[in-house]
């Protein structure tokens, strides 16, 4: 490619990239539908327990905004917005596979949010936690804010296991599967021999 061809691509990447931050900064819900919702924002917050990762439960989440570029700019979402609602038009269907469409708020979702990060905690040992959710909705604007507030407690842990496993060579095995993983890895024992002896019960 010439000197002058590149200049003219980068151009015009240049000019989809400015066309979509107008987008993004005036027409962000665009094709969201009457009565719905853009998920604009979705956080999570632990109140009482510095050592859980924030940023790790968001992989439970079920549902998450459109994807940010430099951490402002919906960049995906702003080139569909770009697109025209007429989808028999080549244009429209062009820049619509370029780009991601609007995330709509799902209450249903979001109660499914509640139940797994609910339940991520309990398999770390925070039998007690509690998870609530806010949700601020912006009627002029069409878009929802959404807050998981966690309340963990304290961790529980387990000191011992018994096993009563009536077949002798059956509980012969398991005792020394156990070992073996215990000595190698020690501090996956209990979540390890927890899931074998549910397997065989």
């Amino acid at each position: 490619m010439s000197i002058s061809g590149r200049r003219i691509s980068v151009i015009s990447l240049l000019a989809v990239v400015a066309l979509a931050v107008m987008f993004a900064a005036c027409s962000s819900t665009r094709h969201v539908p009457q009565g719905q919702y853009l998920v604009d924002k979705v956080d999570i917050t632990v109140t009482d327990n510095a050592d859980i990762s924030e940023e790790q439960l968001v992989n439970y989440l079920r549902q998450t905004p459109n994807h940010k570029v430099l951490g402002f700019l919906k960049l995906q979402l702003a080139t569909y917005n770009m697109s025209g609602r007429d989808t028999t038009k080549w244009y429209n269907r062009w820049v619509r596979k370029l780009g991601r469409p609007p995330v709509i708020y799902d209450q249903e979702l979001t109660d499914a949010s509640v139940y797994q990060l609910h339940h991520a905690l309990i398999n770390k040992g925070y039998l007690d936690s509690e998870v609530t959710v806010d949700t601020v909705h912006t009627g002029k604007n069409r878009k929802v804010e959404v807050e998981y507030m966690i309340k963990a407690g304290l961790p529980h842990y387990v000191s011992t296991i018994d096993y009563n496993i009536p077949d002798s060579a059956i509980a012969a095995l398991v005792e020394t599967v156990l070992k073996r993983y215990a000595q190698a890895y020690p501090t996956c024992y209990v979540t390890m021999a927890t899931t074998l002896f549910q397997k065989i019960i």
